[in-house]
C-alpha cells in the first residue's frame, strides 16, 4: 500500500516537470519567434527610412539641377533679345522710314569690340558697322558720334576713293539701309570739307547740286555734314544737317 502511494506520487511529479518542460519549451519558442519578427520589422523599419532618405536626396538634386538648368536658360533667353533701327528710305523729301531688325552682341579683335553687324574690307583689311545714335543712347551731335567711334578704338569711316565708297554702301543696302553719315563735315569752316583723321584725300562723290549748304531747304539752315545722298541712291553724296534724314553713322576700324 506504502509503496502504490509512493509511485504515484514520483509519477505525480514526472508528470508535473514534463508538463512544466513543455511550457518552458513553447515559451522559448515563442520568444524566439517573437524577437525574430521584431528584428525583421525594425530592418524593415530601416531601410524604408533609409529609402526614403535616399529619394529626398534625389530629387533635391534633381530639383536644384532643374533650377540651374532653368536659370541658365532665362539668361541666354535675355542674351538673345534683338535691336531696331529706323532708316529713311527713297525719294527726295521722303520721310517714310522702315524697321529691321539687328542682332546685339559684340566680339572682340584686335583689342577693339565689333559689334555683330561688323563688315571687313579684304582688300584693305579695314571694318566698318553702322550705329544708330538714339539706339547707343547718344546726342544728335557729330562730336559725340566720332568720340562713340574712337571709344571703341575707330573713328567715323574716312572714304579714300570709289572702291572704298561702294564697298561701304554695298554693305547698307546688304543691311536694307539706304542713308548713313560718315566721316566728312565743314563745320570748322563753310565749304572746307575735312576727314576727321585728318586725311588729305581728295576723293568726293557729291550728288548732282551738292553741297549746297541747305540754300534750297525751307529750315535754310546749315548742312555741314556728309551723308549718302536721300535722292539719289547710288552712294553719291549729300550735306545734311546731322540727325536728319538717317539716324545712323558709320564707324571704321583702320586694321
Amino acid at each position: 500500500m506504502k509503496d502504490r502511494r509512493q509511485g504515484n506520487i514520483l509519477k505525480g511529479v514526472a508528470i508535473g516537470l514534463s508538463i512544466a518542460i513543455f511550457c518552458l519549451a513553447v515559451f522559448l519558442v515563442v520568444s524566439a519567434v517573437l524577437r525574430n519578427k521584431r528584428g525583421s520589422d525594425d530592418g524593415q523599419e530601416a531601410k524604408t527610412v533609409e529609402s526614403t532618405a535616399s529619394n529626398k536626396a534625389d530629387n533635391g538634386d534633381g530639383q536644384e539641377a532643374g533650377s540651374q538648368t532653368d536659370q541658365s536658360d532665362e539668361d541666354l533667353s535675355s542674351d538673345e533679345e534683338g535691336g531696331e533701327y529706323d532708316e529713311a528710305v527713297g525719294g527726295a523729301g521722303s520721310d517714310e522710314y522702315e524697321e529691321s531688325g539687328s542682332d546685339d552682341g559684340y566680339e572682340e579683335d584686335n583689342n577693339y569690340y565689333f559689334p555683330s553687324n561688323v563688315t571687313e574690307d579684304p582688300s584693305t583689311g579695314h571694318h566698318y558697322a553702322f550705329y544708330d545714335y538714339k539706339e547707343e543712347g547718344l546726342a544728335k551731335d557729330f562730336d559725340a558720334w566720332e568720340h562713340f567711334c574712337q571709344e571703341q578704338g575707330g573713328h567715323l569711316a574716312v572714304i579714300s576713293n570709289q572702291e572704298e565708297n561702294d564697298f561701304i554702301y554695298n554693305y547698307l543696302n546688304e543691311y536694307g539701309r539706304k542713308l548713313a553719315f560718315f566721316g566728312y563735315t565743314d563745320q570748322w569752316g563753310e565749304n572746307d570739307w575735312e576727314w576727321v583723321n585728318g586725311e588729305s584725300s581728295s576723293y568726293e562723290n557729291w550728288a548732282h547740286g551738292q553741297p549746297n549748304n541747305g540754300t534750297t531747304t525751307k529750315q535754310k539752315k546749315a548742312e555741314n555734314y556728309a551723308q549718302f545722298s536721300k535722292d539719289t541712291l547710288d552712294g553719291r553724296w549729300n550735306d545734311s544737317q546731322i540727325g536728319v534724314n538717317s539716324w545712323l553713322f558709320i564707324c571704321e576700324w583702320d586694321d
